[in-house]
């Protein structure tokens, strides 16, 4: 999650710059996750927040993680929280 867009641009740019100088390769960008309340409130009480709340942000990690699957090959190998987003989107 970060603060902003801008913020996010600016975290992958980075992460993006050390990629290619240590290890030689590109990374994407996989966008950005607003930062919300019933987020904080999920991950207090322990729940995985794109399961646990009905918003736009729950909605945002639900994308994330779809975009994740089809950059890995487009097939989650295991019943994790990631492969219940997937099927929940």
């Amino acid at each position: 999650m970060a603060a902003s867009p801008a913020v996010a641009y600016d975290v992958h740019g980075r992460l993006a710059r050390a990629c290619w100088r240590f290890l030689g390769m590109t990374i994407a960008s996989a966008g950005h996750l607003a930062t919300d309340r019933e987020v904080v409130l999920a991950g207090n009480a322990g729940e995985p927040v794109a399961l646990a709340v009905a918003s736009q942000v729950a909605g945002e990690f639900r994308q994330l993680a779809r975009t994740v699957a089809t950059s890995a090959g487009g097939e989650l190998r295991s019943p994790s929280v990631a492969g219940q987003l997937v099927a929940t989107a």
